[in-house]
């Protein structure tokens, strides 16, 4: 029956479905791969900010332990008692060379590049680059934080900076932490600003960048595998369902052929194909219609049921006989419709001839009765004048028409129908 083989509409539908199937799934890895490379990126981004600020905290951590051990350790230099007997900042030029040796030996060991020691008044009292010793830094805000009494660091890559030998070094990341200096009684006199090179660190929080990655894109190109398969196998189930939805709203459930609405859809891309070809080369088709004869005075006498078992056994019949690239459908009560590609009158009348010819000859054995069917059939082809599928749909309903008052049982075609037919129109059509 029609039902187990694919009708050429059924075949379109697939195609269209299978394209959209496909689509969504292009769609669903394309989106899913730029979302694994998002997540990629954010996730490099969010690494190295974490690391760098692991950086910074720890050079932090050494800066106060570095300004704690200044003070523990070279205090009495720099830390005097005024008048007042309050603890403030002196440095004077008689120790300053005592003062900056020992800094260059205590600093040495913890890649200390540079060390500034700020009074209150913004002031550089010390500094390993002696010649900006004096200067005022006013309006150093990351200064003034320090001198209210927190810590303020920050990473830095500096294109050139000097080190504790006043020897130049290029491209260095520098983690640049003010400090507050605090007398014995926690008020805050100064600030330091010391220079942590932290460039060793460059290279591993990269290589750690990009080893956490390549592992995480491992893992996320694993789970898109997983994912994608079974968003696969979902599409292609659904597919298969909505092509059997497809043939289920597209099949006529008695014969099991497709109905009149899908039988006019593949009919107009029939017409659509040949009005797209030039005029001297196409290739035409024709319309078939096919009525059983004397069908309403059947059912009357045998009954529907027997109807409806001889209207499908004529279908399944009319199945059988086409070729594998012609069309058929049931047009509605008890006619059919066949499309003859690539197919012109004569060669249409001849197939016509040999399909009534088969049907009346068929046996017909229906709840242990032999009964005898007949058909009438009209055709109508493709003309060079035609604009429309309705003006050969219209040749093949007045030559069935015609079949039908020449006596019934017979094919003709527009070209051998009576000439007293001409004048029928579609209201008269029955």
């Amino acid at each position: 029956m029609q039902v187990d083989r694919p009708s050429p509409q059924t075949n379109i539908t697939e195609k269209i479905i299978r394209a959209h199937s496909e689509n969504l799934i292009r769609l669903f890895f394309g989106l899913s791969c730029l979302a694994t490379l998002l997540v990629l990126v954010l996730a490099g981004v969010g690494l190295n900010r974490v690391l760098s600020n692991m950086v910074i905290k720890l050079a932090e951590n050494e800066a106060v332990a570095v300004s704690q051990s200044i003070l523990r350790l070279e205090g009495f230099l720099l830390v005097n008692q005024n008048r007042r007997g309050e603890e403030e900042l002196t440095l004077p030029h008689s120790r300053l060379q005592q003062f900056d040796q020992r800094m260059k030996n205590l600093l040495s060991p913890f890649d200390i590049l540079k060390i500034k020691v700020f009074s209150p008044e913004w002031m550089i009292l010390y500094s390993t680059d002696h010649q900006i010793i004096g200067q005022i830094d006013f309006g150093n805000q990351r200064l003034n934080n320090a001198l209210a009494g927190n810590n303020d660091s920050r990473l830095e890559t500096k294109e050139m900076v000097l080190d504790l030998d006043l020897e130049e070094k290029f491209n260095v990341d520098v983690v640049e932490a003010y400090i507050p200096i605090r007398s014995h009684q926690g008020k805050v006199i100064g600030s330091f600003e010391i220079y942590r090179d932290v460039t060793p660190y460059r290279e591993e929080i990269l290589e750690a960048v990009i080893t956490s990655i390549l592992l995480l894109g491992i893992l996320l190109a694993f789970a898109l595998a997983a994912a994608g398969n079974v968003f696969s196998r979902k599409i292609r189930a659904m597919q298969k369902l909505l092509n059997r939805m497809s043939d289920l709203t597209s099949v006529d459930p008695l014969t099991g052929l497709t109905d009149r609405l899908h039988a006019i859809e593949h009919a107009e891309t029939e017409m659509a194909r040949y009005l797209h070809q030039e005029p001297s080369r196409r290739q035409v088709f024709s319309l078939v219609m096919v009525d059983i004869d004397h069908f309403k005075g059947f059912n009357e006498i045998h009954g529907m049921a027997i109807g409806d078992q001889i209207l499908r056994l004529t279908g399944e019949l009319l199945d059988s006989l086409r070729r594998p690239f012609d069309f058929i459908g049931r047009w509605g009560g008890d006619r059919f419709f066949l499309l003859f590609p690539d197919c012109n009158s004569q060669q249409a009348l001849t197939r016509a001839e040999e399909i009534r010819k088969s049907v009346e000859n068929a046996p017909f054995e229906v709840d242990g009765g032999m009964h005898k069917v007949t058909v009438s059939i009209g055709i109508g082809s493709a003309q060079i004048s035609d604009t429309q599928m309705n003006e050969v749909l219209k040749r093949a309903d007045l030559a069935l028409y015609a079949a039908k008052q020449s006596g019934r049982n017979r094919s003709i075609s527009q070209q051998t129908m009576p000439a007293n037919s001409a004048h029928l129109d579609e209201g008269k059509l029955s």
